[in-house]
């Protein structure tokens, strides 16, 4: 019975030592990303929220989470890729999920019904893009509800294309480049690189 109690008393001591690491606040390292992140209400308090990759495989060595306290997180992160901070599924309505570039420097995130994000190059850019593409969803819907003519939306359409076609060419290679390239193709009359 004794022996019984030490192995108890071992992996209970082994859980507690687990835990404490995985609650440990994160440091920012030298030349690393830290996201501050604030958000819209404390009905997200003790919620967990994600860091996803906005491609490739989503498992438990390239996501990651945290509880939100205070309405406040911070994710600290030293690799530069494109991601998204949501909320678990149950807790998003109301919600925007939010594109973030994990480039070095501090990031200050807001998620709410419309959720931004600012404090870096491109994602300041990235900010700009988002905004302006809102707009031209705005307009779109509220023509389409209007039942304008098939000529109106398919001119906002191709204002948000070259939009974004103007931004991607102007923007220094990188990650939010090749993001806005991906969302305009070359015209028909453009070489392809």
């Amino acid at each position: 019975m004794h022996q019984r109690n030490i192995k108890l008393i071992t992996i209970l001591a082994f859980c507690a030592v687990l835990a404490a690491c995985s609650n440990a606040p994160q440091h920012k390292k030298e030349g690393a990303c830290h996201i501050h992140g604030v958000m819209e209400s404390d009905n997200w308090n003790g919620k967990y929220i994600f860091l996803v990759p906005f491609e490739g495989v989503r498992d438990s060595l390239t996501v990651d989470s945290l509880v939100i306290e205070d309405r406040e997180f911070d994710f600290y992160v030293d690799t530069c890729e494109m991601k998204i901070l949501r909320v678990g599924i149950r807790y998003r309505r109301g919600l925007q999920d939010l594109l973030v570039i994990t480039e070095p420097g501090d990031i200050e995130a807001y998620l709410g019904s419309i959720s931004s994000c600012v404090g870096t190059p491109q994602n300041d850019s990235l900010q700009v893009w988002k905004s302006r593409n809102e707009q031209f969803s705005a307009d779109y819907n509220r023509l389409r509800r209007r039942n304008k003519k098939h000529d109106s939306l398919q001119i906002i359409r191709q204002q948000s294309r070259e939009f974004t076609r103007s931004m991607a060419e102007s923007m220094t290679p990188g990650i939010l480049k090749d993001f806005l390239r991906a969302r305009c193709p070359a015209r028909k009359d453009e070489k392809t690189e």
